[in-house]
């Protein structure tokens, strides 16, 4: 059974309370104990000098005044007067009722401070939880509504290029086509990343990743006629969040793709412990650059599921992916 977040910080959080408290119990039961020894030998003493000069006076009943050293295990020597060889000892009963009495309170003050701090830590937590799920829900909403938008202007935009494709056979309205097609792929591709916010788990799945790099390249099949691409692909499967993994690629190839000028390279290889991922395509000085959002959010998903992401610009842009196996 998994535990979520809250309750693996709980959790985390009594345990180094606990043991913290535990050692500081440890030292305060000692010291007590020393002190409670200490006090009980001057008291002794002061006992024996009262019933030594006050006949009449009551000796308490956990002490126990004799010329005689006797060993019980009731009792323990606390104290010799060696000019009177007298011999007081005290009932062990009464300093092992000192000794639990101050453990439990220990222990009950530690119980009143652990759950009071967890009551504290649980319902700052949660309302921080709740506050972050509030603005994700907000935020998620809005996209929601921007894309659901965005999806009908597309829509009414290819049913007016497909009226004008009907009636006219321009090139350039070809172009524009597939162009529009791959915009709508992609539209579709991040609609369904949102549609997924709140359903992400942390479930980890066998994927090949070969397949899932073949399957995103059939997506640009339309722009890559006009380009050259190579691919150095092998079987290679591991155990990681296939929706995170597939949206990582899908946007690192889409962006040597939209941004390369003739030229695309793909390649894989590993060893025993890595493997590796090199995305290669050379620039087209031509197309303007984007916002980086796309990078960035590539990296956010690398980062999340321990990848590591290597990017290097000079003649070519280069991605380096070194998965862990």
């Amino acid at each position: 059974m998994k535990l979520n977040f809250e309750t693996k910080v709980l959790l985390i959080f009594v345990a180094v309370l606990t043991f913290g408290l535990s050692m500081i119990n440890v030292v305060s039961f000692l010291f007590y104990k020393l002190s409670l020894q200490q006090n009980i030998q001057e008291k002794a003493q002061l006992v024996y000098l009262l019933s030594k000069s006050n006949k009449g006076y009551k000796i308490p009943k956990y002490f126990l005044i004799t010329d005689k050293l006797t060993f019980n295990n009731k009792y323990e020597l606390v104290y010799f007067n060696q000019l009177d060889n007298k011999y007081v000892f005290l009932s062990r009963s009464y300093l092992n009722k000192k000794l639990i009495n101050f453990a439990q309170l220990l222990i009950l003050w530690d119980f009143v401070l652990i759950v009071s701090l967890m009551s504290i830590l649980y319902f700052t937590i949660g309302r921080y939880l709740k506050k972050e799920m509030e603005v994700k829900k907000y935020l998620e909403t809005v996209l929601l509504a921007v894309s659901h938008k965005l999806g009908n202007f597309l829509s009414i935009q290819k049913v007016n290029l497909e009226i004008i494709e009907n009636k006219c056979n321009i090139p350039a309205l070809k172009r524009l086509m597939s162009a529009f097609d791959v915009i709508e792929k992609d539209f579709k591709f991040t609609t369904d990343i949102l549609k997924k916010i709140n359903a992400y788990k942390e479930d980890k799945v066998e994927v090949r990743i070969d397949k899932i790099i073949e399957e995103i390249i059939n997506n640009f099949s339309t722009i890559l006629k006009t380009k050259i691409l190579i691919l150095r692909l092998k079987p290679s499967v591991l155990r990681t969040n296939y929706d995170d993994l597939k949206n990582l690629l899908y946007i690192l190839i889409e962006n040597a793709v939209l941004h390369s000028d003739k030229k695309i390279y793909i390649k894989m290889c590993g060893d025993k412990k890595f493997i590796y991922i090199f995305i290669k395509n050379d620039i087209n000085t031509d197309f303007k650059g984007g916002s980086g959002i796309g990078l960035e959010i590539a990296k956010f998903l690398a980062d999340r599921n321990n990848i590591k992401l290597i990017t290097r610009a000079k003649n070519n842009f280069l991605v380096v992916l070194k998965i862990k196996k």
